[in-house]
């Protein structure tokens, strides 16, 4: 598999080479495998979100039969025109709400080459998952490096707390549950590129 750098797009075998490979990215371990699927996953969400994608009809009628034609389905799926309806529900989901997050795990103390799981970290997440609260990757896995998005302008504090018209203040939701820095992975919405490997 031999990629040039920037943004490519991926069909076919290829796109299975990138999901399969291991050896060319991050440290060429299965745990940089799984953040390299997480990159190509996220990508291929934000490419199906896009308005090139779901607002042609014959490309939404492709996907839906491709899927019919490559996947067991239950009898209430299996139609090409639940899965085009199914795929128009993709418009309106928050990607910042779809995460990829591994398990968290480390060196296995006596066994070279293997890992150990991170029952802390491990418990943490799966709290937060059983919660259904909004959580927050912090940290992106071995393979996955972020791409630098253009600053957004802060928008200027508003003066005194905002209030109901019956003059109560209004609670400001909180915000996202971070997970643990030994947590790795990330958002649909995190723009991020494979760290392909170029020392052996």
């Amino acid at each position: 598999l031999d990629l040039p750098a920037g943004n490519v797009t991926l069909e076919g075998y290829q796109a299975l080479q990138v999901l399969r490979t291991r050896y060319g990215v991050g440290d060429g371990s299965d745990v940089s495998r799984i953040s390299n699927q997480q990159v190509y996953m996220s990508s291929m969400l934000r490419q199906l979100q896009s308005s090139e994608t779901l607002s042609n009809p014959v490309t939404v009628y492709r996907l839906a039969k491709a899927g019919f034609e490559s996947l067991t389905l239950s009898s209430s799926m299996a139609s090409v025109q639940f899965l085009q309806a199914l795929a128009g529900t993709a418009v309106n989901i928050d990607l910042s709400r779809v995460n990829f997050v591994q398990y968290p795990s480390g060196t296995h103390p006596y066994q070279a080459g293997r890992l150990t799981p991170n029952r802390w970290a491990g418990d943490e997440l799966m709290n937060v998952v059983r919660s259904g609260e909004a959580f927050e990757v912090a940290s992106a896995g071995k393979a996955a490096v972020k791409v630098e998005e253009a600053p957004v302008e802060a928008e200027a504090p508003v003066e005194g707390a905002e209030v109901t018209e019956d003059g109560v203040p209004v609670e400001t939701p909180p915000g996202p549950i971070v997970l643990p820095e030994s947590v790795t992975g990330q958002s649909a919405a995190d723009f991020t590129c494979s760290a392909g490997r170029t020392e052996w």
